[in-house]
């Protein structure tokens, strides 16, 4: 038994196996009062500001509205996800767990090959 443990159950003075008997735990309630928790103080770094992540949604936002945007772009991407969405779905009805991780690691390869000649001349 660690040494921790051991001398935790020695300040309890108590047998792990056994437990307490109902009159040392009526006595030991009666002596120390119930487990209460204390009062959940809020750590020193959050306060009333918005997080990080309402933050950012706020200046993406007002970037949205101060910059040119090309909605064209936004919603062909949008449009290319929720294809790319259903039709993984549709894929993933017909192939089982292994299949789907063995065709998810060909693509990953395959995406790897494609930057890497992309990029040769910078790697080599």
């Amino acid at each position: 038994m660690p040494r921790r443990i051991s001398a935790v159950l020695e300040k309890l003075a108590t047998d792990p196996a056994k437990g307490l008997t109902t009159e040392e735990a009526t006595a030991r309630l009666a002596r120390d009062g119930p487990n209460k928790p204390t009062e959940a103080t809020p750590p020193p770094w959050k306060n009333n500001e918005p997080d990080s992540s309402e933050k950012c949604h706020w200046e993406l936002a007002r970037h949205l509205h101060r910059a040119p945007f090309d909605w064209r772009v936004a919603g062909m991407f949008l449009g290319a996800s929720l294809i790319g969405m259903f039709a993984g779905r549709l894929v993933a009805q017909r192939l089982t767990v292994t299949q789907l991780r063995v065709a998810f690691a060909w693509f990953v390869l395959a995406v790897g090959a494609f930057v890497i000649a992309k990029n040769w001349s910078y790697f080599f």
